[in-house]
């Protein structure tokens, strides 16, 4: 659990349900407010239950499990090796997922990453690698199920030829979406990115945002 990031709290209650009272000590008060509009039938994934949780502060792990009826908190990652399905690892930055990833990778367990699944290119050819040899890994975000974008999907026919697309965050770019920029603005052809144009300024920072993919992204665009 790393700062900024609520999802070992809401996600874990997705899957167990929760406690009302120690939900509504969580950190995010966005979360327990969410959490109590679902009627509890909606709210849960059937046949699935959390059972194990690890956070870098063991405080944390102690208190999403009182809150999302976790029975096992424990002291190191790799002691839910054996005892668990699968594995999901919620953090949201991309440059340290490598490194949370392996040990569970080298143990054969299927892993759910938090968006971004990397930022640079040694830890994406890792990654690479392991899903080439037909490891369990997948890494996505829920932005495609959200109702705001239904219409449009819906008529996406009727809008020909798809031209030009912009989006904007809040936060950081690096912790929020699986691109290393803070804010830019993409003009879109069929099958191909044609160019990254730099955004004015990040919306929590001072400073202006670069706008330039790495080097390695920049090979993969098209001139």
């Amino acid at each position: 659990m790393i700062e900024g990031n609520g999802h070992p709290y809401s996600w874990s209650a997705i899957f167990n349900g929760f406690d009302p009272d120690e939900m509504a000590k969580c950190p995010y008060p966005v979360i327990p407010a969410y959490l109590s509009r679902e009627p509890k039938e909606s709210l849960q994934v059937p046949d699935v239950r959390v059972t194990h949780i690890w956070t870098d502060d063991p405080s944390d792990a102690e208190r999403v499990a009182r809150a999302a009826l976790i029975p096992h908190p424990v002291s190191r990652p790799e002691d839910v090796i054996g005892k668990v399905d699968a594995v999901i690892i919620p953090t949201d930055k991309g440059e340290e997922h490598y490194e949370r990833a392996r040990m569970f990778v080298e143990a054969g367990l299927p892993l759910f990453i938090d968006k971004p699944l990397v930022d640079n290119e040694r830890d994406l050819k890792a990654f690479g690698k392991w899903v080439a040899e037909g490891r369990a890994i997948l890494s996505s975000s829920c932005m495609r199920y959200a109702k705001e974008f239904l219409p449009y999907r819906e008529s996406t026919r009727e809008f020909g030829t798809v031209r030009f697309a912009t989006v904007t965050t809040p936060k950081s770019w690096n912790d929020m979406v699986s691109t290393p920029w803070k804010r830019c603005t993409l003009f879109w052809a069929p099958d191909s990115f044609r160019h990254a144009i730099p955004g004015q300024r990040n919306a929590t920072s001072s400073t202006s945002a670069t706008g330039r993919a790495p080097s390695w992204w920049r090979r993969r665009l098209p001139t």
